[in-house]
């Protein structure tokens, strides 16, 4: 499997992102997590038909672990608040178009219903010992606050409390992206009682 390094290239208030961890695949990387900056990101690609579509969100190391012993279900992780972008790539013009956004604009038609959690069958050693090096690894969570392109960064280290970032709703969406959920993979599916399993 080709990765290229930067996986994403200059993402707007994000940087150069590093794909650093599979969690998913078919072929291709469909979930997986990123680096950049000294920070966590959880990719989602949602679509791949005609052209690619992926969500980009900054999560902290906790927040994965949860995400992976079924705490808080895909679309809770996705749509939790934080620094998040769209991004797209059109085979006809090879090139990546990046919207960044407050994670809570992802379009939930993009997304798994609140009910769909990570299948606890796709845990090995080897996810689990890259858990475990997570730990004090990454910075904690990179926020949006006012104005909506610019962010603040928090290190855990600071023990600061950070109440009432968001000072007003992030209203900016973008338009509805061609989605057809079962084209992210042909051998891919939400399988029985909402969890991810491959075919």
């Amino acid at each position: 499997m080709y990765i290229p390094e930067p996986y994403f290239k200059a993402v707007p208030s994000i940087g150069n992102v590093y794909l650093d961890y599979i969690l998913i695949e078919d072929d291709y990387p469909i979930l997986f997590t990123c680096t950049a900056m000294d920070y966590l990101y959880l990719c989602l690609c949602f679509n791949n038909y005609q052209e690619q579509n992926w969500y980009l969100t900054n999560i902290t190391s906790e927040e994965l672990k949860s995400l992976v012993s079924g705490d808080i279900s895909f679309y809770g992780i996705f749509k939790h608040n934080k620094i998040g972008c769209s991004i797209s790539w059109n085979p006809n013009e090879k090139k990546e178009f990046y919207d960044t956004m407050n994670s809570t604009c992802f379009l939930d038609e993009n997304l798994p219903k609140d009910d769909v959690f990570f299948d606890k069958e796709l845990i090995d050693e080897e996810l689990e010992e890259y858990l475990d090096t997570l730990k004090d690894k990454f910075l904690s969570a990179c926020m949006y606050c006012e104005p909506f392109n610019k962010s603040v960064r928090i290190n855990p280290s600071n023990q600061v409390k950070v109440i009432n970032i968001f000072t007003e709703r992030v209203e900016r969406c973008f338009d509805k992206l061609n989605f057809v959920l079962n084209n992210t993979a042909s051998n891919y599916k939400w399988g029985e009682n909402n969890v991810v399993k491959a075919c």
